[in-house]
């Protein structure tokens, strides 16, 4: 999103199975950053500096990607580690977002309230 607008949008299957929904939630944090990184180098092409920030309801997501290495997490593929170096580095940002304020979950999720609905949209 730039502002209110939507600039990409999809929604695929997962391709990896996960053994935890910590695991899950560490997956779609790191494509939407690799989604998010490769749309910034897009923008830097016509001379459009943007700042990378991936929101998730995930707390186990965001612990993972803000340590080095594993730490107690056993399952994880580390190829999905680069996450970490790119976060310290400075090149993205990833914040916490409440999962009631997350407009993901129009895409996600069945049965949303239609007050709720209105909130996110």
């Amino acid at each position: 999103m730039i502002g209110r607008h939507l600039v990409k949008s999809w929604s695929p299957t997962q391709q990896s199975i996960c053994l935890s929904s910590g695991e899950a939630e560490m997956m779609g944090v790191t494509k939407g950053a690799m989604a998010a990184l490769g749309f910034k180098s897009l923008l830097a092409g016509f001379g459009v500096e943007w700042p990378v920030r991936v929101r998730t309801d995930s707390t186990a997501s965001i612990g993972v990607c803000s340590r080095q290495g594993l730490g107690k997490v056993r399952h994880i593929d580390t190829q999905v580690l680069w996450i970490q170096q790119r976060i310290r580095n400075g090149d993205l940002d990833l914040y916490k977002i409440l999962g009631e304020e997350d407009p993901a979950d129009i895409l996600t999720k069945a049965s949303i309230p239609e007050g709720r609905m209105t909130k996110l949209v």
